[in-house]
């Protein structure tokens, strides 16, 4: 293993910045003429003391000349890092994928594994040198751009001629010269000719490169750049062809040798081998590690690494599969570049991010500061495959309506085939459709109408039976259910004046055989129809209120709606389970009734210092509304989009009620977009909401604008819109049971891990609530009660008890009322079944399982992002010589003056004040 190492060397430098010949001679001439004057001195006066003047005076030149001379320490300090070669391989569970034939991608692996030089492996690393030239260049480029050093760019334009040289090596290869077809071979030739007298030329000299003068040196990086990004390209085409070649010519490989093999067994011979390549080329100079990654990062043991990585995977045990985690693996390179000398990075994977993360691999490697070079493994198409998906039921439809089963069926390599679509109720097939298949990828869609004959829950399985070689049957199923109301819907609609919001929802509920409606107005005057004909006013007590279903309120006022109405209205809402619309309007509705029971009724509040934009307001689909059944006018969510859209866009929305904040407690499913753009979607009002209110439900429109879907479309989509309306909010209410005791959860369906929210009401026969009572539900599969769920009392609703249950067991469950308060009220109405409901768990949708492709062009763009290479599995044990992995180097310099010292200025006072003091002791001048 490579290590760091420091060494210190000390010299002795001369850092005069006057020239040595000028004080050479200066000091020759200065010690002359002193020796001058102190020997005629001593002649004229016959005395000894010049000649120790002469001693004085050469030591304090001496010390001058010194000083002049600038003696400096230099001590050199050289710090030897050794690069790392990261290597992490993808072990996420699609990397257990066993791939189906690709005669194509085996033969490059199977050549790579077995560490055969044939053409193939020839013309791929043929492509890695001249792709890594390209990038060579390109830095060459960028160096003289920002006038770097003239011997970093030297070192650059050796690297490059480096390459140049590899590249060409393989293109003059006999292996390649020889297998080579004729219709390549003048590619081959051009290429040669092209590297040797085009590009390999300009670099023999390399004076216009580290010169300081620039002359036309930006002009010939530009066009060799253009020369080398072509080169690049018409390599790739040689492989291309080569591979094709090989493909046609050879024999197909068996797929017991290949496509059984799973991608993570298939790659680790490939990496031991380039792992041994590397090992010999570095001689100890730089060092390599791997780690493997999924959902999260783990390093291996360098001289076990392919027996820890395949008995990781093998053994993992673990029902939930791994993700591919692609930006957790990014920050933590990003991390380690920070405390360790990264030359690259080398990344094998299917490139498939499915981790459920907010960071985006590409904003994560456009900041890294160290290359990434791919090695792509799995077919970028899909494997031959059905899957089922977009299935959609509606939650709740009338008696006596059809229930509408649609769906789709995606085909990956199926074309020329047929498949049947299987609707079973149980174990009994209700209907079967057979779909042809004509394309190798194909969507096909299907549709069920099951008739109803009866109220109550109703629950489907769709299935298609699996195909030969299918990857992966846990796509071909899916379940869904309906509930089944009573034949009639009740409806209580009101209005001060026949609006055209109301008058359209009029002509609805005449035209609709399941719909019964009574229909209040007071303006000019009271006017009442059905139960209400004789006496025009709104119901006063909880037992009139819950004779409807539905009750639709539009611009009403207290003075209608008084206080007594309301008491009663929530009462049966909170108690009964009923449910209210209330359609906003201009003159009351909802803010005459601030501080009023049915202000607390409301999903909204007021927004203060609201003023309606003049320009209007378009309607469009929130993220809620987008999943939500009842929101779908249309078969796809971008035809649904459309229509939402298009409402608005002929006549927008003129009017929009003050109420219009959601509370916290509310979804909202639509939202009023201002058209002049003054508030982000996000911001913008809401024109759809609703929210539980006890045991019912209350939705409200901030305007009374839905009749605006018929401008276009006429009455198809405000028909459809308001008939999935009152059936959604009808559905979410209904329980199921006997009179006194009633059981409902908040779905059918669930995936693995998710919470059932369980709901019994207890009432006696005279409808009273049933309070304090020990309330149990038993969990059963198959005949055997797996547990049971203790149910706690509603605080806000009496006779209401509440409890969840959740499994990772997927399945079929029978949830059944256990208790002896619900035995003695059923006893007292002669019910004998007992009251329970079917769940089902389903297996959680897998997305690293479903879509197992590779994802090459996010590699793609991961490489070109960070200056690296995606490579062929040939080309993995020639990548130690594109990459620069000698140790870096650092050198520090530290230089101490030793002139400035104290004792020379204490020489030069010292010597020439004793010369002095002498003179004036012995009466010399």
């Amino acid at each position: 293993m490579a290590t760091s190492n420091i060494e210190t060397t000390q010299r002795f430098e001369w850092e005069t910045s006057w020239n040595t010949g000028f004080l050479i001679v200066g000091c020759a001439l200065l010690g002359g003429w002193i020796l001058w004057q102190l020997l005629r001195e001593g002649k004229r006066t016959r005395s000894r003391w010049p000649f120790l003047f002469i001693i004085l005076r050469g030591i304090v030149v001496g010390v001058l000349v010194w000083m002049f001379l600038g003696p400096t320490s230099v001590l050199i300090r050289t710090e030897s890092h050794p690069q790392t070669l990261a290597v992490y391989v993808d072990s996420s569970s699609s990397m257990e994928t066993q791939d189906q034939p690709d005669n194509i991608a085996d033969r490059r692996w199977i050549t790579a594994a077995e560490n055969i030089v044939n053409p193939m492996a020839a013309a791929d690393r043929a492509v890695l040198y001249s792709a890594a030239m390209r990038q060579q260049l390109a830095l060459l480029a960028a160096m003289v751009e920002q006038q770097e050093p003239g011997e970093v760019r030297l070192a650059c334009a050796a690297k490059w001629q480096e390459l140049g040289g590899y590249c060409m090596a393989w293109l003059e290869s006999d292996i390649l010269k020889t297998a080579v077809q004729s219709d390549q071979q003048e590619l081959l030739q051009e290429l040669t000719a092209t590297l040797k007298s085009e590009l390999m030329p300009p670099f023999e000299s390399m004076e216009w490169i580290s010169g300081t003068d620039p002359g036309d040196r930006e002009d010939r990086l530009q066009r060799l750049g253009e020369a080398t990004d072509q080169f690049a390209v018409r390599c790739r085409l040689l492989a291309d062809g080569i591979v094709m070649s090989s493909g046609k010519a050879g024999k197909a490989v068996s797929p017991e040798i290949s496509t059984r093999k799973p991608r993570l067994e298939a790659l680790v011979p490939v990496l031991r081998n380039g792992f041994e390549e590397w090992r010999r080329a570095s001689h100890d100079s730089f060092n390599m590690r791997i780690a493997q990654f999924s959902d999260k990062v783990s390093v291996l043991q360098s001289d076990s690494w392919d027996r820890s990585l395949l008995e990781a995977t093998t053994n993992s045990g673990s029902a939930v599969s791994r993700r591919t985690d692609i930006s957790e693996l990014l920050k933590q390179i990003s991390d380690e570049t920070a405390t360790e000398e990264l030359a690259a990075v080398v990344i094998l994977t299917d490139g498939r991010h499915t981790a459920e993360v907010p960071e985006n691999p590409r904003d994560l490697a456009s900041q890294l500061r160290v290359p990434l070079y791919l090695v792509p493994i799995g077919r970028t198409d899909m494997n031959r495959d059905l899957m089922l998906h977009h299935l959609h039921a509606p939650t709740s439809v009338i008696e006596k309506d059809q229930i509408l089963i649609e769906g789709i069926v995606t085909a990956y390599r199926c074309a020329g085939e047929s498949c049947e679509v299987k609707l079973l109720e149980g174990d009994t097939i209700v209907e079967t459709r057979t779909l042809s298949l004509k394309h190798d990828k194909e969507d096909q869609r299907f549709r069920f109408e099951v008739p109803t004959h009866k109220s109550g829950r109703r629950e489907f399985r769709v299935q298609i039976p699996q195909i030969s070689d299918e990857h992966t049957a846990d796509n071909n199923s899916g379940t869904l259910g309906c509930d089944v109301v009573d034949a009639v819907l009740r409806i209580l609609i009101a209005d001060n004046r026949a609006s055209w919001e109301h008058q359209h929802l009029i002509n609805l509920f005449k035209r609709q055989e399941q719909m019964e409606y009574d229909e209040l107005k007071f303006s000019p005057r009271p006017f009442g129809t059905g139960k209400l004909q004789a006496n025009a006013r709104f119901p006063e007590t909880i037992d009139d209120w819950s004779e409807y279903r539905v009750v639709i309120l539009g611009d009403v006022g207290p003075r209608q709606l008084d206080q007594k109405s309301q008491l009663a209205l929530r009462e049966y809402i909170v108690q009964r389970g009923g449910c209210l619309i209330i359609v906003a309007g201009r003159n009351d509705m909802p803010g005459a009734f601030e501080n009023e029971p049915l202000e607390t009724l409301l999903p909204v509040e007021p927004q203060a210092g609201f003023r309606s934009a003049a320009s209007g307001y378009r309607v469009e689909l929130t993220a809620e509304g987008k999943t939500t059944d009842m929101m779908q006018l249309s078969d796809d969510l971008a035809a649904t989009d459309a229509v939402w859209r298009d409402m608005s866009a002929s006549m927008p929305v003129r009017f929009l009620s003050g109420y219009h904040k959601p509370k916290p407690t509310s979804h909202v499913l639509l939202n009023a977009i201002p058209e002049d753009g003054a508030a982000s979607a996000t911001e913008s009002p809401a024109f759809l909401t609703w929210h539980q209110v006890g045991a019912g439900r209350v939705a409200y429109l901030s305007s009374p604008s839905t009749y605006h879907l018929r401008m276009r479309n006429g009455d198809t989509y405000f028909h459809r819109f308001w008939g999935q309306f009152l059936r959604w909010i009808v559905s979410g209410t209904a329980l199921s049971g006997s009179k006194t005791v009633k059981l409902l959860t908040d779905k059918s369906n669930y995936q693995q891990g998710d919470a059932s929210q369980i709901t019994v009401e207890l009432m006696d026969i005279e409808r009273r609530s049933v309070l304090q009572a020990n309330v149990q539900i038993e969990v059963i599969q198959g005949e055997l009660v797996q547990s049971k769920v203790e149910l706690s009392a509603d605080p806000k609703i009496p006779g209401r008890y509440l409890g969840q249950f959740s499994t990772e067991t997927p399945g079929r469950y029978t949830l059944r009322v256990r208790s002896p308060d619900a035995d003695r009220l059923l006893a007292a109405e002669n019910y004998s079944a007992s009251v329970q409901q079917e769940i089902e768990f389903e297996v959680s949708q897998d997305r690293e399982n479903i879509d197992v492709r590779c994802d090459r062009p996010l590699l793609q763009q991961l490489a070109e992002q960070t200056g690296g290479l995606v490579l062929e599995p040939t080309a993995v044990t020639e990548l130690h010589k594109v990459l620069s992995l000698k140790p870096r180097i650092l050198e520090t310099t530290q230089r101490t003056a030793i002139w400035d010292r104290w004792w020379c200025l204490w020489v030069i006072l010292g010597f020439s004040s004793l010369e002095w003091f002498i003179r004036k002791q012995v009466g010399l001048a």
